[in-house]
């Protein structure tokens, strides 16, 4: 598929598509909406799978390269009040690393996400992208 730019959207679509990434609507309102956009042979399907974000586009770093490594891992609360999931990644070679904490979007642990830890982990940090809530829990 074709990646295009925000600018080659109405500024409705977007408007749309932003309620529902955010809750604000249904899915079955979004899908109506999105059936004023679907002219000229262009079905809401399609769009719906434009509209999608890419995140295989985002990545640039491979999960697999051996300069990193890399895992999910949970990490307990010092006080006691729980744990917090997230994705580490840190050199291959060496004991000890800066450190950097990948705080995520609202979209949650994806594929991106994931990349600029390894980009971190490839520039010689220990990265751990995570929630900034400690409810441990990680949008699928």
């Amino acid at each position: 598929m074709e990646r295009k730019s925000a600018d080659q959207y109405p500024q409705e679509l977007l408007d749309l598509f932003h309620e529902w990434q955010h809750g604000d609507i249904d899915r079955r309102s979004f899908l109506e909406g999105l059936g004023k956009y679907a002219v000229g042979g262009l079905t809401v399907a399609a769009l719906f799978e434009s509209l999608k974000p890419n995140y295989a586009w985002a990545q640039t770093i491979d999960p697999n390269d051996k300069e990193i490594k890399v895992g999910y891992e949970t990490v307990a609360s010092p006080e006691g009040n729980g744990s917090i999931k997230g994705y580490l990644a840190r050199p291959s070679k060496g004991k000890k690393f800066a450190s950097a904490l990948v705080i995520h979007e609202n979209r949650g642990l994806n594929p991106y996400i994931e990349d600029v830890a390894r980009r971190l982990g490839k520039a010689g940090y220990l990265a751990f992208a995570g929630r900034a809530d400690i409810g441990g829990r990680l949008p699928g």
